[in-house]
């Protein structure tokens, strides 16, 4: 043994620079194969973390000459929702809210932030699994409650409960905490943001504003087939044809929309 450790040293001594350059170039390729296997495991467990996640799915538009786009006028997503009983759950969401300035009071101090804000459908949290620390999902259903993730709570009132706080905003609306849920991963398609209710009148009857997106939860993913077919066959096209000319709606697996590529206005 000590013949080996003594010939190990003197072939160390006598090829200094080969032997650096063999344990960087191994260090190096270990990392990469460390960083990769991080980035594959990122994106193989891509929106998996809710309950079925095989069951929601993301509509999206698909033109008749191949493109696509992945956000829907309401109306359309109203009807849609209501056609068919293997619909549990159906939402939209508003991605174009973007950052909003708000203060909150915390004995007798004022405080300003800046944080996303996205308007949804109260069955946003029956779509997507939401785990709530404070309040419930019945929040989305008052206008004027907001639900907040439980690091943006921390981050606007400590260790207090946020539950019942106000955050008032640029515009004078004061808004009410009514939820606090547990942050999802990075790698999902749910934000870590404050999400409101949205307004029952906001483009009700527009068939020519697409600009939201659309996500429903069936009962059971072997009973998407044929959904379109039953849709299409009790529903009056003629509004979306003046806007958007022939089309046809496409059910994306929730987990396959992180790798669809080749759709419009997919945030």
């Amino acid at each position: 043994m000590k013949t080996i450790l003594r010939n190990l040293l003197s072939v160390l001594r006598r090829f200094k620079m080969a032997m650096l350059l063999n344990v960087l170039g191994l260090s190096i390729a270990f990392a990469a194969f460390i960083l990769i296997m991080m980035q594959v495991e990122y994106d193989q467990n891509f929106d998996r973390g809710y309950t079925d996640t095989e069951s929601i799915f993301r509509v999206e538009i698909i033109q008749n000459d191949g493109d696509g786009q992945a956000i829907v006028c309401r109306p359309l997503a109203d009807a849609f929702i209501q056609s068919s009983p293997h619909i549990v759950a159906g939402t939209l969401v508003n991605p174009w809210g973007g950052a909003l300035f708000f203060s909150v009071e915390e004995n007798g101090e004022r405080n300003s932030f800046k944080e996303q804000y996205v308007s949804v459908y109260p069955d946003f949290t029956k779509v997507f699994d939401f785990d709530f620390l404070e309040g419930n999902q019945s929040a989305l259903e008052e206008p004027t409650s907001v639900l907040l993730p439980q690091s943006m709570a921390y981050k606007l009132f400590g260790n207090q409960s946020a539950v019942g706080k106000q955050l008032v905003f640029e515009n004078g609306d004061k808004l009410t905490v009514g939820g606090v849920y547990k942050d999802f991963p990075r790698n999902s398609s749910v934000q870590n943001c404050i999400y409101q209710k949205m307004d029952p009148r906001e483009n009700i009857q527009e068939w020519g504003n697409w600009n939201y997106e659309f996500y429903v939860r069936l009962d059971d993913p072997k009973n998407a087939e044929g959904l379109f077919e039953n849709f299409a066959a009790h529903f009056d096209p003629t509004p979306v044809k003046e806007h958007w000319g022939g089309y046809h709606l496409r059910l994306n697996p929730l987990p396959d929309v992180h790798y669809t590529m080749g759709i419009q206005y997919d945030t």
